[in-house]
C-alpha cells in the first residue's frame, strides 16, 4: 500500500502534542516539501467514518484506505463527533453557570461577584460569559434565530438567571459624549496592554456587554487628525486632543496606508514567490489565471495577481486617463520586476481558437468568448460553466416528441410514391398556431363559447383550472371545471389565486409571514399565481434572485443543483446535522468541479441558506397555524422536526396580530416573549415558583390560560409524535 503522508505527519504531531484533537480546520503545513490540508482531510475523514457507520459504502468510506486510517486515528485517541461531545460536556459541566448558580445560594445577589476565577489552574472569565449570554439573550428576544441563541443549553440559562434577576440590559442610559467615548480608548488600551500594538485589533468588539464599532472610531480619529495637519482653519476640540495624546501613548499608526506601501515596497511577498518560481521553472508565464499557492505559511492568489498586473500594465503603456494605482512607486517597481522574469503581458487565450472550441463542443462562440472575458482567460473553467448551464436548460424545458415514422413506411400505408411525397415536404410549411388544449363544459359544449354566451371571464376561469390541475385536487377534470365556475360565480374576477391564501384565510398574513421569511413577498406570490407553482418551488426561485445579480446569473443550475441534492437529503430522513453536512460536502464538490471563486460561491451559499432557512421556518409556521391537532402531529413527523422545533412552532403565531407582522419594538411583542418563555419553563417550576412568576408579571386570567393551556398542548402534541416514531 502507498504511504499515507496524512498519517505520517499525524503521527509525527501525535508524538509531539499527545493529541490530535487541537488541530484547527484551516491547518495548512508544508510537509515533505508540499503543502498538506490536515484540517481538511479531518473533516473529510469524519464525513466518511458517519457513512462507514450507517453501513454506507458511498465516497470511499469502506475502501481499504479508509478502514486503515480509521484503526490508526482511534489509536490516537481522535475525537470523531467533537461538537456532540463538545455540547454534551457543556450540558453536564457548564462550569460558568455552577459558579455563579453557587455564589447566588450564598449572597442572594450577583453584586459582587467577580470578574474571573480558577478552577484545576483553567482561568474562566465571568465578565465574558455574562457579556456572550446577554447578546444571545438579545437575539432571542428579537426573534434572530442565530446560532446559539434558542439552543436548549442557552434557554436553560436564561431560566436560571431570571430566578437570580439577572439585569439582562444593564446600560440602558447613555452617557456623556466623552464616557462614551472613553469606552473606546479603554478598550484599546486594555488591548495594548496586552499585545503591546494596536495592529490587528478586531474592527468590532463586545466590551463590557456593548459592542462597539472600533473600525468606525479609529476611521473618524484619522480623518480629523489628517484635517489638523492639512487644514490651517481646522481647530480641534480639548475632547479630540485628549483623544490624540491617548492614542499617541499607544504607538497609534496614523496613516496605516502609507506603512503598508512601504512594507510591500520592502517586503513583496508576490514578487518573491514568483522570483523563487522562475528560479525553479525559468518562466512564469505557466501559472494559470485562479491558481493559488502555499507560501510562508500563507495562502497566495498568484494567479488573480498576475491578471491584475496585466490589466494594470495595459492601462499604463496606453496612458488611459483616471485609471487610480497604475503608476505609483510600488506598481513601476512590480513592472520593472515582472519584465525582468520575461512576463508575457498578452497571453493567447489559447492556442485553439475560441470558435473552433465552441464549435467542437457544440456552443455558441460569442457566449463562450464571453465567458472566457469574465473568468479572466479560464477556458476550462468557461467550458464547464457554458454546458453545465446549455444542460440544465434542456433538463428544464425539454418538451416530450414522439418517433417520427419512416418516410418509406408513411408511403406504403397511403400509397403515395416516393417522388410525390418528398415534393410536397419540401413546399413552403404554412406557419398555423397549434390549437391549446381546448376544455369542454360538456361532452357537446366547448367551455370558451360556453363563458362568451354566459358572460363569463374565460381566462380567469381558465386559470383557475389550471391552477388546480397541478396536484392541487384530485376531483376529476368535469368535476373541477364545475367548482371554478361556482366560486367565479361567487367571487367575481378576482385573482384565481385564492389557494395561496386558502391556508392561512387571509392575503395580508401570507405576505407578512413571506416578509419575515425574508422573502419578497410580492414576488413569490406573482411567481406562484402565475406559473401555476407551489410555495416551495417559488421559494426556491427568489431565493437565488435575492442572493444573485444579473452578472451571476450563470451559476443557477449549479445552485439548482445544490437545491436538488438537498431536497434528496431530506427525503431520505437524514437528521439535521447530517442533511447539513451532506449539503455542505456537496457544495464543495461543486465548487472544486467548477473552479468557483470566492465571490461565486458565497453567491450559491447564500442563496441556499435562504432557500433552506425560509423552508425550515415555513414548516414551523405551516405546524404552528395548524388547528387540527392530528394533522398538525402528521406535519411534525412529515417535517421531521424535533423536541425545540415542536415548541418553537407553537410560538410562530405570536408574531402575528390581526394577520399583521408585529413590530418587534412594540410593547404587546415584549409581552408576548415573556409569556412565551414562562410557558417554556412552567413544566419545571415548582408551585411556588409559578405564583411568584405571575405576581412578578401580573398575569392576567387569559394569559395564565393561555400558558397552561399552550403548555398542556405543547406535551400532548410530543408524546403523539414520538410515540408514533
Amino acid at each position: 500500500m502507498k504511504e499515507d503522508r496524512f498519517l505520517k505527519y499525524l503521527e509525527s504531531y501525535y508524538q509531539e502534542h499527545q493529541t490530535i484533537n487541537d488541530i484547527p480546520r484551516d491547518l495548512i503545513v508544508m510537509f515533505e516539501g508540499e503543502p498538506l490540508k490536515v484540517g481538511e482531510f479531518l473533516a473529510t475523514i469524519r464525513k466518511q467514518h458517519r457513512l462507514y457507520l450507517k453501513n454506507d459504502s458511498s465516497r470511499g468510506s469502506m475502501s481499504e484506505t479508509s478502514l486503515n486510517r480509521y484503526k490508526v486515528l482511534d489509536s490516537f485517541g481522535f475525537e470523531w463527533e467533537p461538537r456532540k461531545k463538545k455540547q454534551k460536556d457543556l450540558e453536564e459541566n457548564d462550569v460558568c453557570m455552577l459558579f455563579i448558580e453557587k455564589y447566588y445560594e450564598k449572597h442572594q445577589t450577583l453584586e459582587g461577584i467577580p470578574e474571573s476565577f480558577t478552577i484545576d489552574e483553567a482561568e474562566y472569565s465571568i465578565r465574558n460569559f455574562f457579556a456572550h449570554i446577554r447578546v444571545n439573550h438579545k437575539k432571542y428576544l428579537s426573534g434572530e434565530n442565530s446560532k446559539g441563541s434558542n439552543s436548549p443549553t442557552a434557554l436553560r440559562r436564561y431560566a436560571s438567571l431570571d430566578k437570580m434577576h439577572f439585569d439582562w440590559e444593564p446600560l440602558e442610559t447613555k452617557k456623556a459624549s466623552y464616557e462614551e467615548d472613553d469606552k473606546y480608548l479603554s478598550f484599546l488600551e486594555e488591548y495594548y496592554q496586552k499585545h503591546q500594538t494596536l495592529v490587528g485589533v478586531p474592527k468590532t468588539a463586545i466590551y463590557n456587554g456593548e459592542e462597539l464599532n472600533i473600525d468606525i472610531f479609529l476611521t473618524d480619529r484619522r480623518s480629523k487628525h489628517k484635517e489638523n495637519l492639512t487644514n490651517p482653519d481646522y481647530i480641534p476640540s480639548e475632547l479630540e486632543l485628549k483623544r490624540w495624546a491617548r492614542l499617541d501613548a499607544l504607538n497609534f499608526d496614523w496613516t496605516p496606508r502609507e506603512t503598508l506601501h512601504q512594507d510591500k515596497m520592502q517586503n513583496d511577498k508576490y514578487i518573491r514567490y514568483l522570483r523563487m518560481h522562475y528560479q525553479t521553472h525559468k518562466t512564469i508565464n505557466d501559472i494559470k489565471a485562479k491558481q493559488e499557492v502555499e507560501f510562508e505559511g500563507e495562502i497566495l492568489k498568484i494567479g488573480d495577481f498576475l491578471s491584475d498586473m496585466r490589466k494594470k500594465h495595459l492601462a499604463y503603456i496606453e496612458k488611459k486617463a483616471g485609471v487610480v494605482g497604475i503608476d505609483t512607486e510600488l506598481m513601476l517597481k512590480r513592472y520593472q520586476e515582472l519584465a525582468e522574469m520575461e512576463i508575457d503581458w498578452r497571453p493567447s487565450e489559447s492556442t485553439i481558437s475560441i470558435a473552433k472550441i465552441a464549435r467542437a463542443n457544440g456552443l455558441k462562440t460569442n457566449k463562450l468568448r464571453r465567458y472566457v472575458e469574465r473568468f479572466n482567460g479560464d477556458i476550462e473553467k468557461a467550458l464547464k460553466i457554458c454546458k453545465g448551464g446549455a444542460k440544465y436548460k434542456k433538463v428544464v424545458h425539454k418538451k416530450a416528441k414522439g418517433v417520427s415514422p419512416n418516410l418509406t413506411t408513411i408511403a406504403q400505408e397511403f400509397e403515395i410514391d416516393m417522388n410525390t411525397l418528398t415534393s410536397l415536404l419540401n413546399k413552403p410549411a404554412l406557419h398555423i398556431r397549434q390549437p391549446k388544449q381546448v376544455l369542454m363544459y360538456d361532452k357537446d359544449t366547448n367551455l370558451r363559447q360556453y363563458c362568451l354566451d354566459h358572460g363569463l371571464n374565460y381566462t380567469v376561469i381558465q386559470k383557475a383550472i389550471k391552477l388546480r390541475m397541478k396536484g392541487l385536487s384530485d376531483e376529476d377534470l368535469q368535476s373541477l371545471i364545475n367548482r371554478c365556475i361556482c366560486e367565479y360565480k361567487t367571487q367575481g374576477q378576482q385573482r384565481p389565486s385564492t389557494w395561496i391564501y386558502s391556508k392561512y384565510g387571509n392575503e395580508a398574513l401570507v405576505t407578512h409571514l413571506l416578509t419575515y421569511l425574508k422573502l419578497d413577498a410580492e414576488a413569490v406570490l406573482y411567481d406562484m399565481s402565475t406559473n401555476c407553482i407551489d410555495i416551495y418551488q417559488a421559494m426556491e426561485n427568489n431565493s437565488f434572485a435575492r442572493s444573485s445579480k444579473q452578472q451571476y446569473d450563470y451559476l443557477e443550475f449549479i445552485y439548482r443543483n445544490a437545491v436538488k441534492f438537498y431536497k434528496a437529503t431530506c427525503n431520505a430522513k437524514h437528521d439535521r446535522d447530517t442533511t447539513y453536512e451532506l449539503t455542505e460536502s456537496h457544495l464543495e464538490d461543486l465548487v472544486r468541479e467548477y473552479s468557483l471563486t470566492t465571490e461565486e460561491t458565497s453567491v450559491i451559499r447564500e442563496s441556499l441558506d435562504r432557500y433552506t432557512n425560509a423552508v425550515e421556518q415555513y414548516h414551523l409556521f405551516n405546524v404552528g397555524f395548524e388547528k387540527d391537532p392530528e394533522k398538525r402531529v402528521e406535519k411534525i413527523i412529515q417535517y421531521s422536526l424535533d423536541e425545540d422545533e415542536v415548541e418553537e412552532a407553537f410560538f410562530m403565531p405570536l408574531k402575528f396580530d390581526r394577520k399583521a407582522l408585529i413590530g418587534r419594538d412594540s410593547e404587546i411583542y415584549k409581552r408576548r416573549v415573556i409569556l412565551k418563555n414562562i410557558t417554556v419553563s412552567w413544566s419545571y417550576m415548582s408551585e411556588k415558583e409559578k405564583q411568584a412568576k405571575i405576581s412578578h408579571y401580573q398575569l392576567t386570567d387569559e394569559e395564565l390560560s393561555f400558558v397552561t393551556s399552550t403548555r398542556k398542548e405543547i406535551d400532548d402534541t410530543k408524546a403523539k409524535v414520538f410515540t408514533k416514531k
